[in-house]
């Protein structure tokens, strides 16, 4: 059986896995642990903050069986009162998060040879398929790779392979707040999707979301920044990571019209690949003749439902031809 290497340990990534377990798979990712922009930040005494994907809302039937199949036991449905501008929304939707965080969509399903911290530095193609090297100077082989990495990633490992592939468009940053607070903050909702403020646009509930691994004794937030504010700012993060924080939670309390909070803990988490405002016509691509193939939610829209539509895809593809 022919040797599949993944590169992304995140939400296409384990769509992969499951649709091609019966393959040798091996997957391979910088970060220290599954689901890519699906992580989960857990502080020892506090909680767990959604800090990327927020919830997962199936839209299409097929991916609603495919929750139910692979993950039903993993997640449940975030029930609470949400808003939009400070009205309650009233759709009856379905919210999948989680049972101990959101990386649970990614963590259940990936496959067992999956290795951390190993960031793919170049990639060449030899007789029989690839030779992968990392950053660490390590190397290995393979004969069919899929990447599952943002845009730039992508661009930056096949641009030396002169291969007829346009990768055009970019992704946007966004920043995460994550808040605990030692009193209520008096908040309704569980979730407020927020236009009408230029820093931020988004803030959850974590305590809302019926987690045994939560402190029930603080009130946990995460909160997103626009895709503006951090357009804005992404290019002095580092140097302005603790300002950006503090502006972040004084819009925060201003918004919501809050006297001076109580925190317990605070911390920010910038994203430099978040978001793909125009997503490509082609939502995979596939090349059998090299074994080259790729695709994530930048190919088919910003939601976690477009990674499992373009990894469901891609793999239908391989089987295929990959055996």
């Amino acid at each position: 059986m022919k040797k599949i290497t993944i590169v992304g340990a995140g939400f296409s990534a384990a769509v992969l896995s499951a649709l091609l377990n019966q393959h040798d798979l091996t997957i391979v990712d910088k970060g220290r642990g599954p689901g890519g922009r699906s992580s989960a930040r857990r502080v020892d005494g506090v909680g767990v903050f959604d800090h990327g994907l927020q919830y997962v809302h199936p839209k299409h039937n097929e991916f609603q069986l495919f929750l139910d199949e692979h993950l039903s036991s993993h997640i449940h449905n975030w029930q609470g009162y949400f808003y939009e501008d400070g009205k309650q929304i009233e759709e009856d939707k379905i919210r999948y998060v989680g049972n101990t965080g959101n990386n649970d969509f990614v963590k259940h399903l990936l496959a067992k040879n999956t290795s951390y911290q190993k960031e793919l530095a170049s990639l060449k193609q030899n007789s029989s398929g690839w030779d992968l090297s990392f950053k660490d100077g390590s190397e290995t082989s393979a004969h069919n790779v899929i990447l599952t990495i943002p845009l730039e990633q992508c661009r930056v490992l096949l641009e030396p392979l002169k291969l007829a592939i346009q990768l055009e468009g970019g992704m946007q940053p966004i920043f995460s707040v994550m808040l605990a607070l030692n009193t209520s903050s008096g908040i309704k909702g569980s979730g407020h999707i927020i236009h009408n403020n230029s820093i931020i646009g988004w803030c959850a509930n974590e305590s809302s979301k019926n987690r045994d691994n939560n402190n029930s004794n603080l009130e946990l937030w995460s909160i997103q920044s626009t895709i503006e504010y951090a357009k804005n700012n992404y290019k002095h993060y580092r140097e302005k990571k603790e300002a950006m924080l503090q502006e972040m939670i004084k819009a925060f309390t201003d918004h919501f019209q809050l006297e001076q909070l109580d925190i317990h803990y605070q911390n920010i988490h910038g994203w430099l690949y978040a978001y793909n405002e125009q997503p490509k016509t082609e939502k995979y691509i596939w090349l059998p003749e090299i074994g080259l193939g790729i695709c994530g939610d930048w190919m088919a829209g910003p939601k976690a439902e477009n990674s499992w539509e373009s990894a469901s895809l891609l793999a239908k593809a391989i089987m295929k031809d990959v055996t």
